[in-house]
């Protein structure tokens, strides 16, 4: 019994992930909740088209490379409207502007990434606020570096064509953020720190992490966090306890 409400969340799951773009996966093959962590294949244009979910604030953008087609006398057959003239480049809602902003948050700040990549890592570009996630698979075959800012979305595999272990490569912050970082400083407007306009009203305060209330005396560490107005934390910790 355990093991078929296991494969009907796993099944919920794909069904999810394939009205966000994933099309890799289908209902005949056998997964496990491993698949949550990397457990199959993904195409390179499937993660960025679910990302560019994630940076349009939960609306779905379809991919398209073709920006323009002209025939021999240069008169225009076919033009993108949605990079040319920035028209119907959104179509539906996948997820809400709170989701949005948390995820968003979540995977822009610097200091959460701090522990594991340290504070110079290829991640991080100062004055700018980016949301990235990285990720290599078992034996070190794929290694993932995936982020955005507000009209960008960049995408970097690198691996052996031959889907063998690479051998240079011990880590998700190595190989594939390097290629990252260097697009997204031509990117960025180096004399404009990029930031993240937020829709609805959220707002950040200082927190005790580990407790989750305003800081006080016994707090080891005080983090930024968001929160909906309204709904922050109103109460210190008692020195001992949180209250």
């Amino acid at each position: 019994a355990v093991k078929e409400l296991a494969q009907i969340g796993v099944l919920n799951y794909i069904k999810k992930a394939r009205s966000l773009g994933i099309n890799t996966w289908n209902d005949k093959d056998e997964y496990d909740f491993g698949l949550t962590l990397g457990g199959g294949e993904v195409r390179m244009l499937d993660m960025a088209q679910l990302f560019s979910t994630f940076a349009n604030f939960g609306y779905d953008v379809a991919p398209n490379p073709i920006i323009e087609i002209t025939d021999y006398d240069g008169n225009q057959v076919y033009k993108n409207n949605c990079i040319i003239d920035n028209i119907g480049c959104r179509s539906g809602r996948k997820f809400s502007d709170k989701t949005m902003v948390y995820l968003t948050d979540i995977l822009s700040d610097n200091d959460a990434r701090f522990k594991t990549f340290g504070a110079e890592s290829d991640l991080q570009i100062s004055d700018h606020k980016i949301a990235v996630k990285t990720g290599t698979t078992n034996q070190y075959r794929d290694n993932w570096t995936i982020g955005y800012i507000t009209n960008y979305v960049v995408v970097v595999w690198i691996g052996n064509n031959k889907n063998t272990p690479m051998r240079f490569i011990r880590s998700g912050v190595r190989g594939a953020s390097n290629i990252w970082r260097d697009i997204m400083i031509n990117i960025l407007d180096g004399s404009k720190p990029h930031r993240f306009n937020y829709p609805g009203d959220f707002i950040k305060i200082k927190v005790c992490e580990g407790l989750g209330t305003l800081p006080c005396s016994v707090c080891t560490n005080v983090i930024n966090e968001i929160f909906e107005r309204g709904k922050q934390p109103q109460q210190a910790c008692n020195g001992y306890f949180p209250m």
